[in-house]
Formats: structure tokens, sequence, C-alpha cells
């Protein structure tokens, strides 16, 4: 299991983001409150899952797809939005990350760190994992700056 410290400062975080800027994208509003919850269930799912497949020796990789089917539900449960809301939410923050997942990389390979050393610090972890959520952030400011979105809601087929 991680370290706690990877469960408050990251996977909640990221979460959080996740649902926000998602949420955001497609014109939704939701309370400070639900986001929080939606932040911190699906940041401690996210742990929860990762610990599980370390535990069991099942590579990381598949788990985006299992977390991402949990951000699914919690939008459309929690959020109370559409059904295709949640998806669209869902799927156009997961790219966003995927994207932003290019970031540690680059970091990794340029200042020649060494992945175990990243994984065994938690502080070195919640860094370098929170560079994934560049894209998220950019498209937050752009949003809430430029009034930047992916759709409205009256243009997707409920």
């Amino acid at each position: 299991m991680e370290d706690i410290r990877v469960l408050l400062f990251l996977h909640i975080v990221e979460s959080l983001l996740l649902a926000a800027v998602g949420l955001r994208l497609f014109d939704q509003r939701v309370t400070y409150g639900k986001l929080l919850l939606i932040g911190v269930v699906h940041g401690l799912i996210v742990w929860l899952v990762r610990g599980f497949y370390k535990y069991n020796g099942i590579a990381l990789g598949s788990h985006t797809v299992v977390v991402a089917i949990f951000l699914f539900l919690l939008l459309k449960l929690l959020a109370e939005v559409s059904w295709s809301i949640a998806m669209g939410a869902t799927l156009v923050s997961f790219c966003l990350v995927s994207f932003g997942g290019m970031i540690p990389g680059v970091i990794i390979k340029y200042f020649d760190l060494n992945i175990q050393v990243i994984f065994s610090n938690p502080w070195w972890h919640v860094l370098v994992g929170l560079t994934e959520t560049s894209f998220l952030i950019l498209a937050l400011l752009l949003n809430i700056v430029f009034g930047i979105k992916v759709t409205g809601t009256s243009e997707i087929l409920e």
C-alpha cells in the first residue's frame, strides 16, 4: 500500500481536479462539497486499487480503466449529471491526465532520477506525480479565464 501522504496529497488532489475540470468543461456546476466528496472517494479508490495491484503483483496500467469507471459512476451518482455528461467528463479528464503522463517521464530522464527512489519517497512520489495534472490545470485556467469548454449541455444527445 502506498504511503498515506500519497493518498492525501496526490490521489485526492488529482481526483478533485479530474472531477472539477471534467464537469466545468461540460458546463456543469456542482457544489464544492460534492466536488470534495468525489475527490476524496475517488482518491481513496485509486489508492486502494493501486495497493491491490501492488499486493497481487499486477502491473499498473489497467488500473486506469478501473478508476475511470469509478469516476464515471461517481460523477453520475454524486454530481447528479446525465450519463453522457459523466462519460464525456471522465474521458476528457483522463485524456488530459494521459497527455500529462508524459511529463514525469521527461523529468525522470532529464534529471536522471531513479524511479524506485521516487516511489520509495512519498514526497518525491507526490511531487513528480502531480506533474501529470499539468494539462488538467491548464484546461481549468482556460475555462476560468476564457470560458473555453468542450460543449454546451444542449449539444449533447441525452
